[in-house]
Parts: structure tokens; sequence; C-alpha cells
């Protein structure tokens, strides 16, 4: 009976014992009024020790000795100089930022100019320029001297990390020399803006659809199919339509003879791009949302370059590509500059029109999305940061982590072209 009812009862714990080094530690580096540092942040600072420095002169020379004086005069010289200088020297500094192209990748190398002018006859020091393409206040370049009645310019390398225009943000130029007490700053001017497409990645042709529509592509004297002009002739086969018989020939052989026409190498293609950001999970060049507009640039880029045509569908927007370079360039631009200049409400919301799109209709978005077709590449929010399960996403294409998105995606579209084909 005594080992039923043994005591469960635990033996307390030991107590670790602190050594004297770690105690002095934790009392010299442990942030004990974590409460007041933003009251205090003004102190760590050189203008905060200066201030503090000139007070205690100050109290010096009014209760201990009139050499205090002389120590707060020079420590108010220090000031003086320090917050006057840069200021000065900014006046007669003029700034204008040029980028080498109009266009640039994501992830690729882009040139920007700085063209620096100073219009005072003695030299500026210690002028450091804004990054145009990070939100902070991240230095971009530093320029050591300006020399008197000069005109500098400085090249700079960049490589933006998102699509958009840049810069996005006022550029400034500034200078904190020569005591770097306060940095005083002026825009640096921009007239043109650079647009930066999204990145995109190789697909190969996707192949017609079974559907009978009048597809505006590139046709084929090699292939034959039932669009352009005749080719040729041979006798009828199963499936073969009535409109493709060749009477007179029929009527001589006693049989049913159909012409051969060119095929059609690339279809027009319908791209549908879900540009609701309610809809899409993460944020920044991760999100769902800009790489589902980095796969309909890869799918768009692709077709228009094998002359083809494509309608982009961005939310309500319709954007058409036909074969030409500079349909391409509208068409990108369009993709770079969603959710830019205002335009989010209008290509956001809205339903496109699916019975004016061809045949072969990609819609491209995550598990939420309103329109989907027979070829849906969905985005697992799972995968990209958002809270749905795994377990619920269906779709032609699945891609599931933002690392091997354009791998995902070839693997996909070449088992869709293969299905295609043995379909036809």
């Amino acid at each position: 009976m005594s080992r039923l009812f043994t005591s469960t009862t635990r033996a307390p714990r030991p107590r670790t014992k602190r050594s004297l080094a770690d105690w002095l530690k934790w009392v010299a580096l442990e942030d004990h009024c974590e409460w007041a540092n933003r009251y205090v942040a003004w102190l760590k600072t050189p203008l905060g020790v200066l201030l503090v420095g000139a007070f205690v002169s100050l109290l010096s020379g009014l209760f201990v000795a009139p050499q205090g004086f002389a120590l707060l005069a020079g420590i108010v010289m220090v000031i003086a100089v320090g917050l006057a200088w840069p200021w000065i020297a900014m006046r007669g500094i003029h700034a204008q930022l040029e980028f080498a192209s109009r266009r640039g990748r994501e992830g690729k190398p882009t040139v920007a100019k700085f063209v620096v002018s100073n219009r005072w006859p003695w030299p500026v020091w210690g002028l450091a320029v804004d990054d145009p393409f990070t939100a902070d206040s991240s230095e971009a370049a530093a320029l050591a001297r300006i020399d008197g009645w000069s005109r500098a310019t400085f090249d700079c390398t960049f490589t933006p990390s998102m699509r958009g225009a840049y810069p996005r943000k006022s550029v400034l130029i500034g200078t904190a020399f020569p005591f770097g007490l306060w940095r005083a700053s002026r825009p640096v001017k921009s007239e043109k803006r650079l647009i930066v497409w999204p990145q995109t990645f190789w697909l190969p042709p996707l192949g017609d659809s079974s559907s009978r529509v009048d597809w505006r592509g590139v046709l084929s004297e090699d292939r034959a199919g039932a669009e352009g002009f005749r080719l040729g002739t041979r006798e009828h086969r199963h499936g073969d339509t009535l409109r493709d018989v060749h009477w007179a020939k029929s009527a001589r052989y006693d049989r049913l003879i159909v012409s051969e026409r060119e095929a059609s190498v690339v279809p027009e293609i319908a791209v549908f791009v879900d540009t609701d950001p309610a809809r899409h999970s993460a944020a920044g060049g991760d999100s769902t949302l800009e790489w589902s507009l980095r796969i309909a640039a890869s799918i768009c880029e692709s077709v228009v370059e094998k002359q083809g045509g494509v309608q982009l569908w961005l939310g309500n927007k319709r954007v058409c590509a036909h074969s030409t370079e500079l349909h391409l360039q509208r068409l990108l631009d369009e993709i770079a500059l969603l959710h830019q200049d205002g335009a989010e409400s209008s290509q956001s919301g809205g339903a496109p029109q699916l019975s004016n799109a061809p045949g072969i209709r990609v819609s491209i978005g995550t598990h939420l999305s309103p329109i989907r077709t027979n070829r849906a590449i969905v985005l697992s929010g799972y995968g990209f940061g958002g809270k749905q399960e795994r377990d619920d996403i269906n779709g032609w294409i699945v891609v599931d982590t933002p690392e091997d998105v354009a791998d995902q995606i070839l693997k996909g579209w070449r088992n869709g072209t293969r299905r295609v084909s043995r379909a036809r």
C-alpha cells in the first residue's frame, strides 16, 4: 500500500549561481530603462554631445571659473560652423539624374548617371546621393569633392529588385561636412524615369486549341492544317469538314478529295491575371501577385517573339500585342506600371469579357481568383506564406514555392503541350 501513495512532489531545481563577472556584465551592458530611450536618443548624436558640453561649460563658467565661458564659446562656434556650412554649400549645388536606357529588367544591372554642378567659387566636399531604387535613405554614391565653378558626371550601377517606375521617391543629394552635425540636402532632378519590366523566363509554344476559333498567328508552309493558303490536296479522312472538300477533283476522281491548307504555328492566346491584392499572399518581390505578373509576362513574351498574338487581361483592362516589338513593349510597360500612378482602382475590379477572348485561355492567380479556365496556373498561398491549406489547391499548373517558379511552370507547360498534341 505504501507504493500506491508515494509522494509526487518534485524536488526544486537548484538555482544557478551567477558569477561576479556575469553580474557585472548584466549591470553594465543590460538596458534597464528601455522606456527612456526615445527621450535620450538625441544624446547619442554628435550634436547632442556638443550641446551637453556647452551646457556643462556654461555651468562651469557661472559657478566654477570664468575659463568655462571660453570653452563655451569654442563649442558654440563649432556648432554654428557645423550647421551653417552644409546649408551654404548646398545652395550652390545642382544635381540631375539620368538613366542610360529608358527600360530595364528586374535583377539586371542598370547604369544611372548623376550630373552635379557647383556654382560656388570654392569646392564642396563630402557629397552623398540617395539610392533611387530603395525606399529608405541609403546612400548610392559618395562624392569626395566637387571643384568650384565646375560640372562633374558620375556613373553608378544599380540592380532593381522589383518592377515599376523609378525613381519612386524624391532622390536627395546632401552633405554633412565638416563635422557631421547636420546633413543639408537638395532634391535631384529627374526628367525621365526608368521603367523596370518584370523578369521573364523562356517557354515553348503551347499548341492550338481544339475550338473552332479564327486565330491570328504565324502560318507555316511546312505544316498542314486548316488555315491560310492551300498547299495541295489529299484524300478525305474521317473528321474532315465538308467546307474543305475540293468538289472539282472529287468529281474527277469519283471520291472525296479535300484541300490542305497552312497550319498556325503560334495561335493567339488570352492571359487573365487576377490583380486584386486582397486575393494574393505575401508582400514584396516574392508575393503571389508579383510572380503572377512575371509568369504572365513570360507567356506573352514567348508568344509574341514567335510572331503570335496575345490578349493580356490585367483585371478588367485588356492589352493586345501581335507579333511586333512595339506592341510587346507597350504590354510590358502596362505590367510594370500596374498599381502605380493611381491606376490600382481601374485595373483591380471588374471581370473580363471571356466571350471576346480567343480559344486558348490561361488564367493566373491564387485559389481565391474568380477566373478559372481549363489552363489555370494557381499559385499556392500556403507556399508563399498564406494561410490556406495545401490540399485545397487545384489547377493545370500549381506553383508551390517562390524558389523555382520557372522550373515548375516549364515542367507543367511541357506536359500540357504534350496533352494538347495527343488530343489533336
